[in-house]
């Protein structure tokens, strides 16, 4: 996917723990969808739509579908930034990229096109995003 973002990029950091790596001496695929999740709440958090407005309205974000590729090998004390973007919205689903990149190089560890949609959290039906949530992402027309 080679879309451009319709919003702003959100620029997440974070050093590679012992604690995330595997057998390997590299770090886990597990790891790689916290990390992303970890930018993604940063992300809405500086937005004003954190977990507190969630739930508050009873409506939120639902990760949908998930795909990774892992292109650089990832170790301990490596310093990462990830960059997390909207390149589509529609009515009820967004895509979203993010890569996990090397600080010392730019080059991509890893890449994850995400679908989410906005979800009633009490019928657990698709809707609209309010107009709220699309500034938390730093969307525009």
């Amino acid at each position: 996917m080679t879309a451009t973002p319709v919003g702003k990029i959100h620029f997440y950091s974070f050093t590679v723990k012992e604690s995330d790596l595997d057998t390997f001496q590299h770090m886990n695929n597990a790891v790689y969808l916290r990390i992303f999740e970890e930018a993604r709440w940063d992300w809405i958090n500086l937005g004003g739509f954190g977990l507190a407005e969630i739930q508050k309205r009873q409506m939120g974000p639902m990760l949908l579908e998930v795909n990774l590729r892992f292109r650089g090998e990832l170790k301990a004390r490596d310093e990462v930034v990830i960059e997390s973007k909207v390149v589509n919205v529609r009515r009820q689903l967004h895509k979203c990229v993010q890569e996990m990149k090397f600080k010392k190089n730019g080059e991509v560890a890893c890449r994850g096109e995400l679908t989410f949609g906005f979800v009633n959290l009490q019928t657990k039906e698709l809707m609209a995003p309010p107009t709220e949530w699309l500034k938390a992402l730093g969307w525009s027309n």
